[in-house]
């Protein structure tokens, strides 16, 4: 998808609508709107990681570009394993529920972020 409308909207709508998805699950009422919205992080997901990669290796030398997927992936992994610890230490003082509005924050700013580097990315 971001080969052909560029890297900058994929990303942005993916963590964008994460942040309605996130805010919205503490909230459901019934089990098929819990699927539903985990359906929607799930698309939301396969938006955003694969233009982040893809964003990386354009701003990189040919050379670099081995070294940078490597980099790419620890750092994945590295976000996984401290947000397991840091939504433990969460849940550990607050209801369950601050996870989500958590996760929908931290989307929020990432997004905005995103959003002011707009200048960055080949639109």
């Amino acid at each position: 998808v971001s080969d052909r409308v560029g890297r900058f909207l994929p990303i942005v709508i993916g963590l964008l609508v994460s942040v309605g998805a996130f805010a919205l699950i503490p909230n459901v009422q019934a089990e098929w709107m819990l699927i539903l919205l985990m359906g929607v992080l799930g698309v939301c997901a396969v938006l955003e990681f694969p233009v982040s990669q893809a964003v990386m290796m354009e701003a990189l030398p040919l050379a670099d570009r081995g070294s940078a997927t490597g980099v790419w992936g620890m750092m994945m992994s590295l976000g996984g394993t401290i947000g397991v610890f840091a939504m433990s230490a969460i849940v550990a003082y607050a209801p369950i529920e601050y996870i989500f509005y958590f996760a929908a924050v931290f989307s929020l700013a990432s997004g905005l972020l995103l959003v002011a580097m707009k200048g960055y990315f080949k639109v």
